[in-house]
């Protein structure tokens, strides 16, 4: 990694971090623990369609950025990054989607990405947010996507970090579970759980048996919540790919992991043909995300990419 004070510190303890909310989705997260990130970011809640929305919040002023993550995922996975860029003068956001994270009660309905898209809108009115740097790693790309496309007058620029929806549909995790039926997005058993950590990251973190357990019992218990949830995203994954328009009028930046296997890096020209006015950076020995696994680097690129746009 390159250096990056800003970005709290030089060593990146790996934690898990696990939250059960009414007996029903667990948001499963990786992310890199920093003493400062307590102290500079603040978790608050807005009313956003029958339910609750909660969302991470740092930085004051009017430049403003709205981090969303992907599937299985929640809003924490952004917090080195938050620390980062309410450092620089950002105002930044991380929403947990509904139906992930805190953000729990909606319908399975919600899980659609062009319904996840208006809930993004919704956000962004009652936030009084006027122009938005929208970033999103995986499938939060095709939230922001169609929201870009639907709403471009209120967006500043767009920034596909990690793996994206819509960009690229090859897949090693996708290749396994059509191959031997063992789902990797969903493990119910240690070794599964090892296998998504090996697919997620190029330096997969240590865990203890314990935390592992933990983890694996969750999806055991929740099985078919967790399985409902994914054939919503797999079904809308292949016809997303096929329909997606990645020809944006404002600066977009695709910052793709060299390792990922969760979706396997485009060529260069690949990507220029999905998304044709964007900006790409390739990172080096890291996989499917960036902004906990290199954050450093990731940091600097989103930073330059903003200040020139």
């Amino acid at each position: 990694m390159s250096g990056c004070g800003e970005c709290a510190s030089s060593r990146i303890d790996w934690i898990m971090v696990m939250r059960r909310y009414s007996g029903l989705l667990v948001t499963l997260f990786f992310m890199a623990s920093f003493s400062l990130m307590a102290a500079s970011i603040t978790t608050k809640n807005v009313k956003i369609g029958d339910s609750t929305l909660y969302y991470n919040e740092a930085g004051t002023g009017d430049r403003d950025i709205l981090f969303v993550h992907g599937l299985f995922a929640s809003k924490e996975q952004w917090n080195g990054m938050m620390v980062y860029f309410a450092n620089k003068g950002y105002h930044c956001y991380a929403i947990d989607l509904p139906g992930y994270g805190q953000s729990i009660g909606y319908p399975l309905s919600a899980y659609a990405f062009k319904q996840e898209a208006d809930y993004l809108n919704e956000f962004i009115i009652k936030e009084k947010i006027k122009r938005v740097n929208l970033a999103a790693s995986s499938m939060g790309a095709g939230v922001i996507s169609l929201y870009a496309h639907k709403h471009i007058s209120t967006v500043q620029s767009i920034a596909y970090i990690g793996g994206a929806v819509g960009v690229s549909d090859k897949s090693d995790a996708f290749k396994l579970y059509a191959e031997t039926g063992v789902n990797p997005f969903i493990p119910v058993t240690q070794q599964e759980f090892e296998t998504e950590l090996s697919l997620l990251f190029y330096h997969p973190p240590q865990l203890e048996s314990a935390q592992i357990q933990a983890i694996v019992k969750n999806y055991q218990d929740n099985l078919a919540h967790y399985q409902a949830i994914y054939q919503i995203f797999a079904y809308q994954n292949q016809h997303y790919y096929e329909k997606f328009n990645g020809n944006f009028s404002v600066p977009v930046l695709v910052v793709w992991g060299s390792e990922d296997k969760i979706l396997l890096p485009p060529t260069l020209s690949e990507i220029k043909m999905r998304v044709p006015r964007s900006q790409v950076v390739m990172l080096q020995n890291c996989g499917h995300l960036p902004m906990i696994e290199s954050m450093d680097e990731t940091c600097v690129y989103y930073y330059n990419f903003l200040t020139k746009s």
